[in-house]
């Protein structure tokens, strides 16, 4: 009767020496597979990059969408470094007391105003009796708009 062990394996071949020489060459062709296809990815990007380049106007890509301009940024403590969260920011064009747009600063200290402004020239300032602060920014079209706004305690 043949001796059978509780795995079901023969007791003279145990199954480490049965299967680690194909899981060692396994793993080699593997790495050397993923090597290979890294090489060649970096390659194609490369060449079509070249390809691209070329002054065929059927080739080149056509001009990206202009991007809504918005007014975006992080309210400060006055150390510069320590944000402030959940504090009411407003926006005002230059020279006019009427409020265009509000928001709160989310845990980290941003804010985000608008989706889309006419290029113009606004105010934006700290709504909180907490804190102060304000500043004078130039929207620009069709960028992105990202202004550190300082705020001091009262």
């Amino acid at each position: 009767m043949d001796t059978v062990s509780p795995c079901g394996s023969d007791p003279t071949n145990p199954p480490a020496r049965r299967i680690a020489g194909p899981v060692r060459s396994m793993r080699g062709t593997m790495v050397g597979k993923f090597i290979i296809a890294l090489f060649l990815g970096v390659f194609c990007i490369a060449a079509g990059g070249c390809l691209h380049r070329t002054g065929d106007p059927a080739v080149q890509a056509a001009p990206a969408a202009p991007r809504p301009t918005g007014l975006c940024g992080t309210l400060l403590l006055d150390d510069r470094a320590t944000p402030l969260p959940g504090v009411c920011v407003v926006l005002k064009k230059s020279g006019q007391p009427a409020v265009i747009a509000t928001t709160r600063t989310d845990l980290i200290g941003n804010y985000n105003l608008s989706e889309s402004l006419p290029p113009d020239t606004y105010v934006v300032e700290v709504d909180s009796p907490e804190y102060a602060g304000s500043m004078t920014v130039k929207v620009e079209p069709h960028t992105d708009n990202w202004h550190e706004l300082i705020a001091h305690k009262r």
